[in-house]
């Protein structure tokens, strides 16, 4: 197996292998902020307060994902295979050290934050909506936790620590909260609207005034 080390130029080899999960991780960041979205719609009143924060959050978090990628996708991928490596490792996905590491750490930690915001705003109403506030509040502080604790016992050697549990967190938790929420969305769309108030008078008729 090929080992690639500092300054990480060998890389020109993996092209595009090792570059094509970027390209459906950075469609997953934009559905997150969709999703994020809708939850806002759906929040309580009183709980939106919660949920736009969350949506502010989302935004940060993917707009940092796909920036990331697309540095991979547009810039870090033809420049390795036109030779053009002069300072590019820094910029390398292999750098533990590397801005690509760093831009992931953000924005997986943002994604973390959103879910636990999300997840306040929902309300408790059925046993669905407890279950994904349950899921997503857990996430949330699941990976902030794993920040916390990593940053601390690793100090400057974080490395990929912290972004492979991470990454793996807030994809798992995506695909799951996300289907449970479709299903929630669909169940509200269907429930039966309350009827039009109508104003009446004294009387009991129609207030036609």
């Amino acid at each position: 197996m090929s080992c690639i080390v500092y300054p990480y130029t060998n890389a020109a080899a993996f092209v595009p292998r090792d570059y094509l999960w970027m390209y459906p991780a950075a469609l997953l960041s934009v559905t997150f902020v969709v999703l994020v979205t809708c939850v806002h719609r759906h929040a309580r009143d009183d709980l939106k307060s919660c949920s736009l924060v969350a949506m502010c959050l989302a935004s940060l978090g993917a707009a940092l994902i796909l920036a990331d990628y697309l540095i991979q996708i547009a810039v870090v991928q033809p420049s390795l295979l036109d030779g053009q490596v002069s300072g590019l490792s820094l910029f390398s996905q292999y750098n533990p050290h590397g801005i690509f590491i760093a831009l992931e750490d953000g924005g997986y930690s943002l994604m973390g934050l959103a879910f636990l915001f999300s997840g306040l705003s929902l309300g408790r109403l059925t046993r669905l909506e407890r279950v994904v506030r349950r899921l997503l509040v857990i996430s949330g502080i699941a990976v902030i936790g794993v920040l916390v604790s990593f940053a601390l016992i690793f100090g400057k050697d974080l490395e990929y620590r912290f972004e492979v549990i991470a990454l793996s967190i807030d994809w798992i938790v995506l695909v799951v909260a996300g289907v449970l929420l479709g299903v929630l969305f669909k169940r509200l769309m269907r429930a039966p609207r309350p009827a039009p108030h109508v104003a009446a008078t004294g009387n009991g008729s129609l207030d036609s005034g």
